[in-house]
């Protein structure tokens, strides 16, 4: 069918991308934040508020939020390896191009997350994610699971 070939040879380009572009965080994304402001106060959940924060208040809170968005796509970045993971062990012909690609997606997602946790590491956060203990992590534990059961849009078949 030509549609299939088209969606292969499509795959096919997308695998062959990512291999040009893969960055290893380990070796090749060098040095640590350091003590400064890390976002400007323009990007922060309370800029335009007319509060009244030291310069060391809005520095830790910068801080904080910019810990919360990498948490959060770690967090995001897992439900979907767990989507892709799902998909393969499902997926009959694992020669398929779209199985090659996934694994590269899965490698990509993991670089990501890895970068990820070394700058939150280097942030030093103290908040506490709310979705981690109480009600809301026992919402959280019900709904996150249906994610990762939901087909991705690129692969057609399994």
């Amino acid at each position: 069918m030509v549609a299939n070939a088209m969606v292969e040879d499509r795959i096919k380009g997308l695998s062959a991308a990512s291999l040009r572009r893969i960055i290893e965080p380990d070796k090749e994304v060098v040095g640590a934040v350091g003590s400064e402001m890390v976002l400007p106060q323009e990007l922060l959940s309370v800029w335009g508020l007319g509060l009244e924060l030291s310069d060391e208040q809005w520095r830790k809170l910068a801080r904080e939020e910019l810990a919360s968005i990498l948490d959060a796509g770690i967090r995001f970045e897992s439900m979907l390896m767990a989507g892709f993971g799902l998909m393969l062990g499902y997926y009959q012909d694992l020669t398929d191009p779209r199985v090659n690609y996934i694994l590269h997606e899965i490698g990509e997602e993991t670089r990501h997350s890895r970068l990820f946790a070394r700058v939150i590491a280097q942030l030093e956060p103290t908040a506490e994610n709310v979705f981690t203990r109480g009600p809301l992590c026992r919402l959280n534990r019900l709904i996150s699971p249906r994610f990762s059961r939901y087909r991705l849009c690129f692969v057609s078949r399994c």
